[in-house]
């Protein structure tokens, strides 16, 4: 399988002088992977963590998963508290509206208070 280096404390028998970022073909990569010494290098050339490979997370990816994981709770927070507005605001315009109402009544039956006051004093 072909491989990456990473760590260049990580010197290969097969090629003593290779460089960090540079590939070699290694028959048994398993250990050198799951040791953080290289990345797995797909078809296309794209780098394989352990996870895609073994299924396994070591010291380099575990960073890159806390993050993962925070940035999931915080979305999971996110759409609760979206939520948890929308019914409020919801009942916000309920109170409103119940709120405009009770005006309303309130001054129409101030202007019936005060016709019947007018009525009264004429008589």
């Amino acid at each position: 399988m072909l491989v990456k280096k990473v760590n260049p404390e990580w010197q290969p028998s097969e090629n003593p002088g290779l460089k960090v970022g540079e590939t070699i073909e290694i028959t048994d990569p398993k250990a050198l992977i799951l040791s953080g010494a290289a990345v797995g290098v797909g078809k296309q050339g794209e780098e394989l963590s352990a996870y895609e490979l073994y299924g396994v997370i070591i010291d380099n990816d575990l960073e890159g998963f806390e993050e993962y994981l925070k940035v999931k709770k915080a979305n999971a927070i996110k759409a609760k508290l979206e939520q948890e507005q929308a019914a409020l605001q919801a009942e916000l315009d309920k109170a409103n509206e119940v709120s405009k109402e009770a005006e309303v009544v309130v001054e129409k039956s101030t202007e019936v208070a005060e016709s019947t006051t007018k009525k009264t004093a004429k008589k």
